[in-house]
């Protein structure tokens, strides 16, 4: 019987290979991440702006007028 490893972050794995598994799935998707391009301020703001717009329909959509 294999004894459950702990790592730093208090998740339990069955067994060491699961954990170094884990850690590498992790450290793939952190450096394919980094590699992804940043968005330029602009673009940023483009994006920021049309989730509210879409927020602000949303909720003229799903909050009934008090006079209606």
């Amino acid at each position: 019987m294999t004894t459950p490893v702990t790592n730093h972050l208090g998740m339990t794995f069955a067994n060491e290979a699961e954990k170094q598994a884990w850690d590498a799935y992790v450290q793939a998707r952190i450096d394919a991440a980094l590699q992804s391009p940043l968005l330029s301020e602009a673009e940023s703001k483009a994006r920021l702006d049309n989730l509210l717009a879409r927020l602000a329909e949303k909720v003229k959509e799903d909050v009934p007028h008090p006079l209606a």
